[in-house]
């Protein structure tokens, strides 16, 4: 009989050792599914932050190619307005030189002219002169 009882009083508490284990696998059981949730839950999470850091990394390359796209158009403009500034300063050099070419010929040929319309002074000076001394002559004369 005592080993009928030890026995009995065994099994109870084997089945109460058993109905704790039992719930205690189901509180596990329970905690294990709510981290399954959170773990889930996290992951969608991380895949939609992923997927935004993705789109942003878009917009950001692409504003970068826009704007290399626009450096590229803004130093061909660039290059193109030096080419242009270029070829101004060499026509703008180009007739200074025929500016100063022609002042050259023009005083070449104004010389002669003044020359000549000196000399024309000169001999106009000169009959005055003698006009003067031949009218002096004439009232001496007279």
């Amino acid at each position: 009989m005592p080993t009928v009882c030890k026995l009995q009083e065994y099994k109870k508490k084997l089945e109460a050792d058993c109905s704790l284990l039992r719930a205690a696998i189901a509180a596990k059981e329970q905690q294990h599914k709510t981290l399954q949730l959170k773990v889930e839950s996290y992951g969608e999470i991380f895949e939609k932050q992923r997927m935004a850091a993705e789109e942003i990394l878009k917009l950001k390359a692409r504003e970068e190619e826009e704007s290399q796209a626009r450096l590229s158009e803004v130093e061909e403009k660039v290059n193109t307005a030096a080419k242009e500034v270029q070829n101004y300063k060499q026509k703008i050099k180009a007739m200074a030189e025929k500016l100063q070419a022609a002042e050259c010929s023009f005083r070449e040929q104004i010389a002669p002219h003044e020359k000549a319309a000196h000399d024309t002074w000169l001999k106009a000076h000169a009959l005055e002169r003698a006009l003067v001394q031949q009218a002096r002559e004439a009232e001496y004369l007279k």
